[in-house]
């Protein structure tokens, strides 16, 4: 992971919690027909590490766009038994106990799929 930003006690910056990264969004194209036209599809949207663009296979993502704030997520993950962020779904089936832990990162880009 791209690390965890250090805790800031004093001025404007010392509500922002600590991090554990910077992340990357991506989610497919917009549905052009139908109902639901020009909505976006939460099953295909993918979270990459912002440091290595390495995906993060991710339960959920829910992004916080504050005005005058930073843009952020709470990023529902998998764990191994030593705490680490699980990438592989075969260690995610193996390792994990199925139950996502839900942590702030940082938003360094949102893009959609072309």
């Amino acid at each position: 992971m791209t690390g965890v930003a250090e805790a800031v006690t004093t001025g404007p910056l010392s509500r922002i919690p600590e991090f554990k990264g910077a992340v990357i969004i991506e989610w497919p194209q917009s549905a052009r027909r139908g109902r639901w036209s020009g909505a976006l599809h939460g099953c295909l949207t993918a979270v990459y590490d912002a440091a290595d663009e390495q995906l993060i296979p991710a339960a959920r993502v829910t992004v916080h766009a504050e005005a005058g704030g930073l843009v952020t997520a709470d990023v529902a993950v998998f764990l191994g038994k030593d705490g680490e962020i699980l990438r592989d779904p075969e260690r995610i089936a193996a390792e994990s106990d199925g139950i996502p832990a839900a942590f702030p990162f940082l938003v360094a880009e949102m893009r959609v799929r072309p």
